[in-house]
């Protein structure tokens, strides 16, 4: 089970950066870090083996694909140059995979953030460090908060 994370129409509703590996923890927080320095609200998500992790950038609108991987690049560049003893060798890609659709597909699919109690490992860290097990609970929490808009992530990704 899982999501497209590329409309028909070519825009997204959110923005994963995927890291996998050894140094997964480490350079996954600096990238959260980055987008809380560039006051982009992101959260951090532990994979389902506690060997890799997400970092999500959920919009308070659905924005062209190209335009959140291009704000995703700004963010993972500002991390690298912040923080160059890091290399990134963890970074995987982001989701969405590419900024248009293939002709007569769907794009890459993302697994679904399900949780299963006791087999899990998964979980979000919100900004305040807490940790949160449920996906819904998590995005009701981005209700409260500034979601960047289409003018914002322009302004920033250029």
């Amino acid at each position: 089970m899982g999501v497209y994370p590329m409309l028909l129409d070519e825009r997204c509703w959110f923005l994963a950066a995927d890291f996998d590996g050894k140094d997964w923890a480490v350079d996954a927080r600096a990238f959260l870090e980055t987008c809380h320095r560039l006051d982009v609200p992101a959260a951090l998500e532990r994979s389902r083996s506690g060997n890799g992790g997400h970092v999500w950038i959920f919009f308070d609108e659905a924005v062209p694909a190209a335009l959140a991987r291009k704000l995703g690049a700004h963010v993972l560049t500002e991390a690298m140059e912040s923080r160059p003893e890091l290399g990134f060798r963890s970074y995987n890609r982001f989701f969405p995979n590419q900024d248009t659709l293939p002709k007569g597909g769907f794009g890459n699919l993302s697994p679904a953030k399900l949780f299963i109690h006791g087999i899990d490992k998964r979980f979000f860290i919100h900004g305040n460090g807490k940790k949160c097990r449920h996906f819904c609970l998590l995005i009701a929490d981005y209700v409260n908060h500034i979601i960047p808009t289409v003018q914002n992530i322009g302004n920033l990704a250029n």
